[in-house]
């Protein structure tokens, strides 16, 4: 059942959903942020840009980057 939840296109829904709300409430831009292995490249996908890299080791993925992201709205 939760696997729905993770397709891309749910998703991209939430993410239209959430910059219209915080649009409509006078934001100019959002943020977020995820690491290597929360798939980064959806962000891309949807229009935010990298602002930041920074590694940050996790025990089970040592390689791991957290990734900071700012789309204008």
């Amino acid at each position: 059942f939760l696997e729905g939840f993770r397709t891309t296109v749910f998703r991209q829904t939430l993410f239209a959903e959430f910059e219209k709300q915080i649009k409509s409430e006078g934001a100019e831009s959002a943020g977020v942020s995820t690491n290597t292995f929360q798939a980064p490249e959806f962000y891309l996908k949807i229009g935010y840009k990298i602002i930041k890299e920074v590694p940050a080791p996790q025990p089970l993925v040592p390689e791991n980057i957290h990734y900071y992201y700012s789309k204008k709205l």
